[in-house]
């Protein structure tokens, strides 16, 4: 499974790398939502989003994610806190992790969310 993991925090970033890595995902990483733009791809199976980074702007990703015709239909795990969560709505192709979580809760809402794609 391909999976573009967007966090801006540098540690987060290698620890999602590495989980998913060993379970025998393909990882693209970026610090950037703003940056990942270039990286969009509909061979992706899910994007990984920070979605309240100080220093990428999640909804304007999601909302270019949604636009973007040949990835419209990419689910997305948005990791964000509680008041975040509230606030995001992008319908069935998004799946919400609110921080803090589990190492192990975060590897099953990615493959959960790549597999709804899969099965669509």
């Amino acid at each position: 499974m391909k999976v573009l993991v967007l966090e801006s925090d540098r540690s987060l970033r290698a620890v999602y790398d590495s989980l998913l890595t060993k379970r025998g995902h393909s990882v693209q990483a970026g610090a950037s939502a703003n940056a990942a733009v270039d990286q969009l791809d509909p061979d992706i199976d899910v994007v990984v989003i920070d979605f309240c980074s100080p220093r990428s702007n999640g909804p304007e990703f999601l909302a270019g994610l949604r636009a973007n015709a040949a990835c419209r239909d990419v689910p997305t795990l948005i990791l964000t806190d509680e008041l975040g969560y509230r606030a995001v709505e992008d319908g069935a192709r998004s799946i919400h992790l609110a921080k803090p979580f589990l190492y192990e809760r975060f590897v099953e809402a990615v493959e959960l969310a790549a597999a709804g794609r899969h099965t669509n």
